[in-house]
């Protein structure tokens, strides 16, 4: 026994030492480049790193990702300098449209469409309305002016509203749970990330770690007992997150600012919820009590699983295996925007 021991013990350290050594190369030119543009920020958390042209990688895809001086997604052929914006866009992963292009993203249609306006995307993955809000103020405040803010709440905030995100004073962003055991994984994914890799594909194959995460994040629109949304649950998450959109609203009002919200399903919403979701709901009456304008994206697509099926749908709109829209997904929510969107006071673009 005590010399299996020893065999192991060495090969534990060979292959750990070699991946200490080699792992990150290896992994960079066979299989994968770590997408650097993705920096922490002091006031509203993480964002991305200014003047980037890289590319990034989500999952398999490959796809061109520049930012201009201020971190927002742009076109890598945006060559606009200027710090007035006609629209600005915010959300998550879904608004800053993960394993696209610029081009590609609902945002990026509509910046091609409405190409006499400056379009801002201020969108992030894992973005919530605690950051939407400290990010507006942050910007405003250092003289980055826009004329209308269009939100798109994901799904998935209430669930980060309640788990990770809440607001300190001056509207900085800290997170609700320091977890040390996080900290262990990002340092063990620094030190060996080909046995990390490795790993961790080996527990999303057996045990569909992923996709049951992605499930109860969603979950809260249909199931209003889920345990998956902390101590603070699901009613007292939705009401802060409520809260946090009416001094965004507030703030934007007070600057001469229009505020928008637009509205989209996941898949787990198609699967399991209605056209008339939870979600749908409160931002309808959210948008209708302050006279905002309301985008609902919903019945497209409940229509278009009533006409084709659920499967057809997810195949042909959303990332295999994911729950972001790819390009013509992206179209849907672009096109909507733009069909219910009157546009006034066009502004040249590239004009400071």
């Amino acid at each position: 026994m005590k010399a299996y021991l020893k065999i192991f013990s060495v090969w534990l350290i060979i292959i750990l030492g070699f991946d200490f050594c080699f792992g990150s190369s290896i992994l960079n030119t066979f299989y994968y480049r770590p997408n650097n543009s993705r920096v922490s920020n002091k006031i509203f958390h993480h964002t991305f790193a200014t003047n980037a042209v890289e590319k990034e990688y989500w999952g398999p895809r490959k796809y061109d990702f520049c930012t201009n001086k201020f971190g927002f997604k742009i076109s890598c052929e945006n060559d606009y300098e200027g710090k007035e914006f006609d629209i600005a866009f915010i959300g998550d992963s879904f608004t800053e449209a993960v394993g696209l292009s610029y081009e590609e993203s609902f945002v990026g249609i509509i910046d091609k469409s409405l190409d006499t306006l400056n379009i801002a995307n201020l969108g992030v993955a894992s973005y919530s309305y605690s950051i939407y809000l400290s990010k507006v103020n942050f910007f405003l405040k250092n003289n980055i002016n826009f004329k209308e803010l269009v939100v798109y709440p994901d799904i998935s905030d209430i669930h980060d509203e309640a788990l990770t995100y809440f607001l300190k004073e001056d509207l900085v962003v800290a997170e609700r749970n320091y977890n040390k055991i996080s900290d262990i994984k990002l340092f063990f994914r620094w030190m060996f990330p080909a046995n990390y890799l490795f790993l961790n594909k080996i527990k999303k194959y057996f045990f569909n770690s992923e996709n049951i995460r992605m499930r109860k994040r969603a979950e809260w629109t249909y199931n209003l007992s889920s345990d998956a949304y902390g101590e603070i649950g699901i009613a007292q998450s939705v009401k802060e997150s409520l809260d946090i959109m009416d001094t965004l609203y507030e703030l934007l009002k007070s600057q001469n600012i229009d505020m928008s919200i637009g509205v989209y399903p996941w898949p787990e919403q198609l699967k399991n919820d209605s056209v008339n979701s939870v979600h749908v709901e409160m931002w309808k009456k959210f948008s209708k009590e302050r006279g905002i304008k309301f985008y609902n994206s919903f019945p497209i697509f409940f229509n278009l699983v009533e006409d084709n099926g659920l499967d057809y749908v997810l195949k042909k709109y959303f990332n295999e295996n994911d729950v972001h829209f790819n390009h013509e997904g992206s179209k849907i929510i672009a096109k909507d925007f733009l069909d219910n969107r009157i546009v006034e006071k066009p502004s040249k673009k590239n004009l400071e």
